[in-house]
Parts: structure tokens; C-alpha cells; sequence
């Protein structure tokens, strides 16, 4: 590897750092290290510590002295907070690089087709399907070639070879760690990078004991090629440590205290509105984060509606996923000029890629990776005090429980619970035997027959996993956490333990899954085997949920016609991102759609099909063809400040 600290002091040059913080250069030399012998690089450093100049240098070198780079984000978020990082949008930021060779790629963003640009950010969703020889340039032709109905599945194999041939930095992977389907994914990528002698650095505030072991277990034959480099005092894995003595005590000196509140439904609001109340004369800086997007859009008009809190603070703003990206974008340059006195509603979307801090923080509670991301929003700065309230809804004396069904329920004879908890399996069983009669149930990993037509309970608090979410909850309530360092004392904790002590091995991997994404690159003359995988994983071979897109039924006019490049901004602009499940929700209309002629026409027609139908395209009676829609239509209503609601 060339002198790494020459791109090093560029891209603090052009950050306006003085030097890399200690952790920063530690890391890069052992990467440099061991460059020419290791294949994957795991670095784990604190919430705000500044990785991002660890993937911007590497790239930058990846760039300049070998092919390429690829930068990848969980979340669609990161990347444009990223991307104008990168390119010196961001306040006292300058490009690290000529910016033509730097590009954004993601679902109708084709700025770096094929992932092709020197440097390219993008989703880890998009880096998949590229892997796999299915970009999103070549997801329909694909599809098609898959049913028959054409021959080419598009540039398959220069698909493949683009994303092969690449440097590859996965930032904030612990937000993987939540998902089998994304884990999955993960140790799939690490065997073929290790296969292709790529180079592959993951980087994370902390990885759980028990998904650092996953990785162990299942690259086991290649232990010699793994590297990993830690935030810490004590060695595991065999790894690389370093702790930065001065940032630590920087963090520890910062004063505050946390409470739990459990909250009934028809009372969190109220009881929200008034710890706003109670502390917003000492502590004007306000984040407070819930997990559905109802919830936020629903505190956020009881706070609009309160003369009292909106006299309080010069600004009040409301974030969530169900904005139009220009929306979006708009909130965050909002976010760039709030100083010292706000409230912000937010839900996981502050997680990552908003750049901003609090000193009153109420969230509710989530499983401890989501948990430990949201707080790194807390005291991020130079705030000396502050309070941390998580909150959580309270049914009895419970955690509230829901149960979510894969499949509808009609008519089956066995429901199969999925928990090893022997108290949810009895409180899941009393839920279910309300709505379904004449039904058996059974723990999940004791059912012994044929699992691809069972119908399955998975525990749900809200949109996270209930047995995760309770473990959570359970440790904060025995143990005093410091949120902003990975170790702590006898006394208080910090959050790498409460990490270790919420997630096991039994809740990540599935090792067939994990076979099945190889096979595919084992048998790279045969693209149908991703298109099969991915029918089978419901059009994503990482996130949990199919995502489409939503046009408000008043802007339809202004697509209908149009060709490639005009849809592109019109997508930007009048759509608003969904899951899939979630059309059920809204009053559809019909979908839009590109013809042979490239132009965008619109199909009078409600549909109501599985993610899975949705992939294989919508048959058009009178043209005798499958499509695949681009957007949906629908009676919503959508406005900038409060974004699309669900009315059912």
C-alpha cells in the first residue's frame, strides 16, 4: 500500500482539522499493515468519533492509487449526508477530491451507474443486488429475462466484475446486526470478498460479542485473512487496541442522569409534553425519537397545537421516512442552522446521517444497537448537562406486545410462534386464540415438519423485535449506562456491555441463507439463480421490507408522458418512499409505469399484491404484458412539514 498519510493530511486539510485524532491514525496504520496479507478490516470506534475520515482517506487512496472505491450506508440517509461531506457541501467541509469522480448511487439515482465511478456511495442494498449481477439499471430486464418474457439479463457479469473489483467500506455496520437477512448478506459478502482477494472494511460504534463470534464461526478458514482493530482497552478476537485516554475523559465528564417511564397509549403523549415542559428552562436543545412514523406525526401536531412550547423554542421540526427526498433534503440544510434552542421529532432516522445534538433526549425504547446509535445524538458537542428519558408502552405490567403473521391465517391448523421464552410464547398464545379458532400452536424451533408454508408469529414492540427489545429494557433498568463510551467501570457501564448482554448467536445467522447468496457467485454462469433468491427474499437481499414509491393522486399529471431522465427529478421531488405492506394502508388508484416507448403511462387499477407478486410485475391486460411499476397513486394527502400520513 502507497503512503496513506499523504491522502490522510489532504482530507484533514480539507476538513479543516489540524491532525487525525489518535484511534483514526492507529487504525489506518494498522490497515496499512497489513494491506497486502489481510483481506477484511473491522475497526470499531465511538459515536462521534470521526470515522468518517478513515473511509474518506481510504477512499481517496483507493481512488488515486488502485481502481476504485465503494462506500456503503445502511440507510439512504448516510449517503446524502455523506456524499456532502465528500463533496464540501457541509458547513467548514471542503471536496476531498475533484468531484466528478465522486458519485451517489441508490434506487433512481443513476449518477454512478453500475456502482462505476472511482468513488461511489451507496446503499448496501444497491451494493447487493450489484454483487449479484442484478443492478438496478438491470432490475426489470432481469425480471423479465427471468419469466421468459426476453432473453437478456442486462450486464450481468460487467455488474458482478464492477462490484468484485472494488475497494469496499461498509460504515455503521451494526445496524445489520438487527436483521438475520441483513446478517446474512454480511458473511455472504465477507466470503466472496475474501474469495476475490478484495479489500473490505467495516466499520461500527461496537459490534455485539455474539455477532463479532458469528463472523469468527463462519469464516473460520479464513481467520488468517481478518483483521480487527479496537476502541478499547482489553483485547478479544485478536485484535488491535487502542484507547484514547483524552476523549474518554472528555466524555465522561459530561453530567446527566436517566430515567425509564413506562407509559400507557392513551397517556404518552400528555406525559411527554409535560418532561418537555418541566426541563426546557435549563435544557433548550430537544431530541426526542419515537419507532413508528404515527406516533411522531401524531406528538408533533400535540405540540403544534400547545401555545406554551411553541413560544419556548425558535424552532420545532418534525423527521421521519415518509418525505419526498427534496423534502428531505430541505429539513437538513433546516437542521444545519438550529443553534441552541429546538425540538426535534424524529423517529430511526436520526439514527444515522443527521448531524445533530441534544441535551434533553426522550426516546423510546428500541434494542440496544438502535438504542446506543439514537443516543449518540446526546451531549454530541461541547454540552456539559443533560438528561436522557427512555420511555416505553406499557400494557399490565408488560412491555406492549404485538405479534406480526407472515402469511394470513385462514384456515391453518398450526401457527408457529417465533420465541424460545417460554412466558411471550404464553402471552402470544393467549393474543392469537382471540382472533383464530381451532388453531395449535407451537414454539417455531420445536416444529418439526415443512416450514416454507407455516404460518408464523413473529413478537413485535412495534416495529422491532419484542425478545430483543425486552432484554434491552431489562438491563437498563439493573445497570447505570454511559452512553458514549464502549467500557466503563464497576459503577457505571458503558454500552459495549449492554451490547454483549442483549444479542446471542441464536439470533443472528441463518447458515442456509447464507449458502444460497454464495451459490449464486458459485455459479456465475447461471443469472437466474439471483433472480430466484431474490423473488424468495422479497425483492431485497438485505432489507426486511419491499420498498416502492408513492404519488400523491394531485401530481399525477406531472409524470404521465415523461421520459427517463425527467422521471428522475420527478421521483426526487413528488415521491414519497414506502413499504410495500403498507399499500394495503392507502387508498390506491393505479401505478405508473415506462412503456416501449420509454414514456411514463399511467394504469387505472387498485392493486393489492404480496411484495413477491409486486416483483414479477403487474399484468396489463390490453397490452398484453407484465410491467413493473415505478409509483403508485393514491388519495393521500402529503404536505412538507408533516409528510405522508397512513389514514387506516
Amino acid at each position: 500500500m502507497a503512503d496513506w498519510n499523504s491522502y490522510l493530511r489532504k482530507v484533514c486539510k480539507q476538513w479543516n482539522f489540524k491532525s487525525p485524532r489518535p484511534f483514526v491514525k492507529f487504525a489506518l496504520d494498522k490497515i496499512t499493515e497489513h494491506w497486502n496479507d489481510k483481506n477484511i478490516f473491522i475497526i470499531e470506534a465511538p459515536t462521534g468519533y470521526g470515522k468518517s475520515t478513515i473511509s474518506a482517506t481510504l477512499a481517496l487512496y483507493s481512488a488515486c492509487e488502485e481502481l476504485k472505491a465503494i462506500v456503503c450506508y445502511p440507510l439512504r440517509t448516510l449517503i446524502e449526508d455523506q456524499y456532502d461531506t465528500f463533496i464540501g457541501r457541509k458547513r467548514g467541509k471542503n471536496a476531498i477530491c475533484d468531484e466528478k469522480i465522486i458519485g451517489v448511487r441508490y434506487m433512481h439515482h443513476p449518477d454512478s451507474r453500475y456502482l462505476i465511478k472511482p468513488i461511489t456511495l451507496t446503499t448496501v442494498d444497491t451494493l447487493a443486488l450489484t454483487l449479484f449481477g442484478i443492478a438496478p439499471e438491470d432490475f426489470e430486464k432481469a425480471l423479465r429475462a427471468y419469466e421468459g418474457i426476453s432473453f437478456s439479463f442486462g450486464h450481468y457479469m460487467f455488474s458482478w466484475a464492477s462490484a468484485v473489483l472494488s475497494n469496499v467500506i461498509l460504515d455503521e455496520v451494526h445496524l445489520l446486526a438487527d436483521s438475520t437477512k441483513s446478517l446474512n448478506f454480511l458473511i455472504a459478502l465477507l466470503k466472496i470478498a475474501i474469495r476475490f482477494d478484495q479489500k473490505l472494511v467495516l466499520m461500527s460504534a461496537t459490534l455485539p460479542k455474539a455477532f463479532k463470534k458469528i463472523l469468527i464461526d463462519s469464516l473460520q478458514e479464513y481467520s488468517d485473512k481478518i483483521v480487527f482493530i479496537t476502541f478499547s482497552k482489553s483485547s478479544d478476537f485478536n485484535s488491535y487496541n487502542y484507547f484514547d485516554e483524552d476523549f474518554v475523559k472528555e466524555r465522561m465528564s459530561k453530567e446527566y442522569e436517566i430515567e425509564i417511564y413506562p407509559l400507557r397509549e392513551n397517556e404518552k403523549y400528555r406525559k411527554l409534553k409535560e418532561l418537555i415542559k418541566e426541563h426546557c428552562n435549563e435544557l433548550r436543545k430537544v431530541l426526542i425519537v419515537f419507532n413508528t412514523v404515527e406516533d411522531a406525526i401524531n406528538f408533533y401536531l400535540v405540540v403544534r397545537s400547545d401555545e406554551e412550547i411553541c413560544g419556548t423554542f425558535d424552532d420545532i421540526l418534525l423527521i421521519h421516512s415518509r418525505f419526498t427526498e427534496s423534502d428531505r433534503r430541505e429539513k437538513s440544510e433546516k437542521l444545519k442552522k438550529f443553534r441552541n434552542n429546538y425540538l426535534i421529532i424524529a423517529t430511526q432516522v436520526i439514527e444515522a446521517g443527521v448531524d445533530i445534538s441534544s441535551n434533553l433526549f426522550i426516546t423510546e425504547i428500541a434494542p440496544a444497537n438502535s438504542l446506543v446509535q439514537r443516543l449518540g445524538r446526546f451531549l454530541r458537542y461541547n454540552e456539559e448537562r443533560g438528561k436522557i428519558v427512555i420511555w416505553y408502552e406499557a400494557e399490565d405490567k408488560y412491555l406492549k406486545l404485538s405479534i406480526s403473521l407472515n402469511r394470513k391465517a385462514r384456515n391453518v391448523k398450526w401457527i408457529c410462534i417465533d420465541t424460545k421464552s417460554d412466558e411471550i410464547f404464553e402471552r402470544c398464545v393467549e393474543i392469537l386464540k382471540r382472533k383464530f379458532e381451532h388453531v395449535n400452536f407451537k414454539k417455531l424451533n420445536e416444529w418439526k415438519g415443512k416450514k416454507d408454508r407455516l404460518t408464523i408469529a413473529t413478537p413485535m414492540y412495534k416495529v422491532y423485535d419484542y425478545e430483543l427489545t425486552r432484554r434491552t429494557l431489562k438491563w437498563l433498568r439493573n445497570y447505570k449506562l454511559n452512553v458514549h463510551i464502549p467500557e466503563g467501570t464497576a459503577e457505571v457501564k458503558g454500552y459495549k456491555e449492554l451490547l454483549d448482554n442483549v444479542y446471542s448467536e441464536d439470533d443472528l445467522c441463518n447458515i442456509q441463507a447464507i449458502e444460497d447468496l454464495l451459490r449464486i457467485h458459485y455459479h456465475l454462469e447461471s443469472p437466474e439463480n439471483a433472480v430466484e433468491i431474490l423473488l424468495r427474499l422479497e425483492g431485497s437481499f438485505v432489507r426486511e421490507e419491499y420498498q416502492v414509491n408513492i404519488v400523491p393522486i394531485k401530481h399525477l399529471n406531472k409524470f404521465v408522458g415523461k421520459n427517463e431522465k425527467e422521471l428522475s427529478k420527478l421521483i426526487s421531488k413528488l415521491c414519497i418512499p414506502v413499504s410495500a405492506r403498507m399499500l394495503r394502508s392507502l387508498d390506491i388508484t393505479g401505478f405508473l409505469y415506462v412503456d416501449e416507448n420509454d414514456r411514463v403511462v399511467f394504469e387505472k387499477k387498485k392493486v393489492f399484491l404480496s411484495p413477491k407478486m409486486l416483483l414479477r410485475g403487474i399484468w396489463i391486460e390490453d397490452k398484453k404484458r407484465l410491467v413493473s411499476p415505478i409509483a403508485f397513486t393514491a388519495a393521500v394527502s402529503y404536505d412538507s412539514e408533516t409528510g405522508l400520513r397512513c389514514e387506516k
